[in-house]
């Protein structure tokens, strides 16, 4: 939903009652086919797809093969994610040159990932439909939903000289701005001439909290999220960004109460809910009340299943955190759904194989983390699997991932330097030597004893051994 329009939803709010008292009572209800695709639209929203259904059958039983429901029916169909359904309403619409209907061939085919396809089906609206705002500012949402801000940013900017200057455009260019990498204080301004504008529209200050939020300056984003609340002490979406705020700052209990909120007003189903909060207490070390969240959360998604793209992160928190607990058998039980659940996911191995290592599981451990490399190949799989062997205290093992990582990525920020830091743990003199020549600052052997002493002074047994054979080797290089 897009929250720079300013129109609210109280009048769809208005028909959707409407129209339920009417089916209510038997009544026959007329109603234009745009108003059916309100209604539609409006449980959409809120996820009631069997109602938005019904609402369109309803529409088409009056406004039999009217383009406007047809549309509305294609978009329900992309909602839940029936990409051939979509298509096949789509063939059913005659009328080739609607721009809304090329829009919606062009989310279809971005959807199909058809980047050059999109960019033509929107370059074949008519020059004077695209001279207008909504029409670009759609083809610029779409882009920014499907993760495309550049692109949304280009066609926004098409018509700049013509709507640079209105309320409307400044609002859907700081949102493009906010989830561009390297603009998010271009966004900052932008909404605060919002708000100087309109100092009393919520949605605005929301916009510089996220961005604030993104900036990680969290003192701003609260304060900026108050202010929202301010203006309206009911808004969704404030109550939403103030409890990730309230996360970061590590307020755990004014976060949960601030997700609440947040599920209250219907802005974040509850499965989303539960889990944010099933984390927030997971990060203040609340371990149980952490499990009965995300046990909540699991519950939810029986009821959404659209929501099951969080089972993932749901089973995995629980995961670590009865390994926490020390409740080795219900963390194998979780990982191993998690496993069957998520099986094309590299997280889930990777947490497989910490899971079975902390119960002295091995070789279980390093086949999970094998599966985990082949899905994931980056330098970052490689990093997290040494991680947690070094927390382990496997350090010959996690030196090897190491080692791999920095074949794929030989310029990750201090990733030799780690590894020669971990050759002197094992007292690994060959392998310290050959990365160690690599570094532009080499560690030198003081820097080294000095390191042992801090992680645990009994490591600097035979240090003189290894001191000798380091000498030794960089004496034969010369």
């Amino acid at each position: 939903m897009n929250t720079n329009n300013k129109d609210g939803s109280d009048s769809r709010l208005e028909l959707v009652t409407i129209y339920e008292n009417a089916k209510g009572h038997e009544n026959q209800l007329y109603l234009d086919p745009s108003e059916f695709c309100d209604i539609a639209n409006w449980y959409a929203v809120n996820e009631r797809f069997e109602d938005a259904q019904s609402a369109l059958h309803y529409g088409f039983s009056i406004h039999p093969d009217n383009t406007m429901l047809f549309i509305e029916q294609a978009y329900l169909y992309l909602d839940l994610s029936e990409l051939k359904k979509a298509k096949a309403v789509v063939n059913c619409i005659s009328d080739e040159y609607n721009s809304d209907v090329n829009i919606l061939k062009g989310e279809i085919a971005l959807n199909e990932g058809k980047l050059d396809k999109a960019e033509e089906l929107f370059n074949n609206i008519s020059e004077e439909d695209l001279k207008k705002f909504d029409v670009l500012q759609n083809i610029s949402q779409i882009y920014l939903n499907m993760g495309y801000p550049d692109l949304a940013i280009s066609w926004l900017e098409k018509e700049k000289d013509a709507y640079g200057n209105s309320e409307a455009y400044i609002a859907s260019i700081a949102e493009c701005y906010r989830q561009k990498n390297g603009c998010t204080e271009k966004a900052v301004d932008c909404y605060n001439e919002l708000i100087d504008r309109d100092p009393y529209f919520a949605p605005y200050w929301c916009g510089l909290a996220n961005a604030y939020y993104k900036l990680s300056k969290y003192d701003e984003a609260l304060e900026a999220a108050d202010f929202a609340l301010t203006s309206d002490s009911e808004c969704g979406d404030a109550h939403h960004i103030k409890a990730h705020i309230l996360t970061q700052l590590g307020n755990t209990k004014e976060a949960i109460e601030s997700y609440k909120e947040a599920m209250k007003s219907g802005v974040i189903q509850e499965a989303y809910g539960f889990t944010f909060i099933g984390i927030a207490y997971s990060n203040n070390k609340q371990w149980g009340k952490a499990v009965d969240a995300f046990y909540n959360a699991l519950e939810s998604i029986k009821d959404h299943p659209k929501m099951d793209i969080l089972l993932a992160e749901i089973y995995t928190n629980l995961a670590l955190i009865f390994l926490n607990m020390g409740e080795m058998d219900d963390a194998l039980q979780i990982s191993e759904i998690n496993c069957q659940t998520n099986p094309n996911m590299a997280i889930t191995h990777i947490i497989d194989g910490r899971v079975k290592l902390a119960s002295s599981d091995i070789e279980g451990a390093h086949n999970a983390w094998e599966k985990a490399c082949q899905l994931s190949g980056d330098a970052d799989t490689y990093l997290q699997i040494a991680e947690i062997l070094i927390e382990g205290g496997y350090i010959e093992s996690a030196i090897c991932y190491l080692e791999q990582a920095a074949e794929i990525n030989p310029e990750y920020p201090k990733l030799l330097n780690k590894i020669a830091l971990l050759c002197v743990i094992v007292k690994n003199a060959e392998k310290f030597c050959k990365y160690n020549h690599l570094l532009d600052k080499p560690v030198t052997i003081e820097e080294a004893r000095q390191h042992l002493e801090q992680i645990n002074p009994e490591l600097i047994d035979d240090f003189i051994d290894f001191m000798n054979r380091v000498n030794e080797i960089e004496n034969t290089n010369l």
